[in-house]
């Protein structure tokens, strides 16, 4: 899923792995983020999310590589 920022409204059965996956982040991003400070305060793990908490979701960024015509580039997956 692309686009912008957001509020992902956690539903049962949720984790903050598989809601960051569906956004296309490590779990890790999500729960460092700023905007996930009270979040984090008020769960205390990232394994400990409720129905109904609101997790930010920062837009993703795309990243922009030159190189030249007729090159081979290889590219590391993280993850």
């Amino acid at each position: 899923m692309a686009g912008g920022p957001l509020y992902h409204v956690v539903r049962d059965g949720e984790d903050l792995k598989s809601i960051a996956h569906l956004y296309g982040f490590f779990w890790q991003v999500l729960w460092d983020h700023d905007n996930n400070k009270d979040l984090r305060e008020l769960r205390g793990s990232p394994n400990v999310l409720k129905t109904g908490d609101r997790v930010f979701v920062p837009a993703l960024r795309q990243k922009k590589v030159t190189g030249s015509t007729g090159k081979t580039l290889k590219f590391k997956r993280k993850g």
